[in-house]
């Protein structure tokens, strides 16, 4: 009787699957929950930030550097930018269309870094302007990246993503100048900072496939609802911590891990496809 030879693995069998676009019924479900999310905004009228924004629980200077971990807890964001860059160029060798956005969303996660650790140095509004600004440019890119891969991939041209990031870049300018016309108003800054998970909310039941999958995405927003925690506990997580550390401190490094997150995922899936 003849030996059974093993049969050789296929070389697809690890290779990620492709993205399944979303049904037209999710489609519509996803453009009206956007449209109830702008009714919503501006029927709730003008939303302000909090008159102690800036007063933050750890205030220590470290080796002259004021508000330290505050300011160095941005440092996560550079290597998180980094990554995902790296990861965009891997999908850009395979001509993945979400690849621009992904490289949009390295830079301005790069950019977050900086502009938060400018803020945090000396907290005030013009130094919150140069935070905000790119985090809303890098929440746009993720939103680009996600419906590019599981709604419809004309997302990842350059005018759908120009226009994202025009309208990401107006809405913290627009909080801005608000102060200073009387009327503060965080509205159009939220929608375009949670802008993904709005989309993740809808998407995510019928996601299937892709480069960034269904639970990298989940992951990731798991990440950053951990950090909004932290930056809403930030006085208790200081005194509960034996003022070690502050949630506003963690807040950073949880959202830098959830950026993180997406760009190990990316990277790792983009090499399996070449495999």
């Amino acid at each position: 009787m003849s030996a059974v030879l093993p049969t050789p693995l296929d070389a697809t069998a690890h290779r990620p699957a492709a993205a399944q676009p979303a049904s037209s019924v999710t489609r519509r479900v996803l453009l009206a929950v956007f449209a109830i999310a702008v009714i919503a905004l501006a029927l709730a009228g003008p939303i302000p930030q909090p008159v102690d924004y800036h007063d933050f629980a750890d205030t220590r200077t470290l080796l002259g550097v004021p508000y330290a971990l505050d300011v160095l807890s941005n440092l996560p964001f550079l290597g998180a930018g980094l990554w995902l860059l790296l990861a965009a160029r891997a999908w850009q060798r395979s001509a993945h269309p979400a690849a621009t956005a992904l490289a949009l969303a390295g830079v301005a996660c790069m950019l977050t870094g900086l502009g938060s650790g400018y803020y945090h140095w000396a907290p005030a509004n013009w130094g919150l302007l140069w935070d905000r600004l790119p985090i809303g440019v890098t929440a746009v890119a993720l939103l680009a990246v996600l419906l590019v891969e599981h709604v419809d991939a004309r997302w990842g041209r350059r005018l759908p993503l120009m226009l994202l990031t025009l309208a990401a870049l107006a809405s913290s300018a627009y909080w801005y100048l608000s102060v200073g016309w009387g009327a503060e108003d965080l509205r159009p800054y939220l929608l375009a900072q949670f802008s993904p998970m709005i989309a993740l909310l809808v998407l995510a039941p019928g996601m299937r496939g892709g480069l960034l999958p269904r639970s990298a995405w989940l992951l990731a927003a798991a990440g950053y609802a951990l950090a909004k925690v932290c930056e809403v506990l930030d006085d208790r997580i200081f005194h509960w911590s034996g003022e070690l550390i502050a949630g506003h401190t963690l807040k950073h490094l949880f959202a830098a891990l959830a950026l993180a997150v997406l760009a190990a995922v990316a990277m790792r899936r983009a090499g399996a496809t070449r495999s």
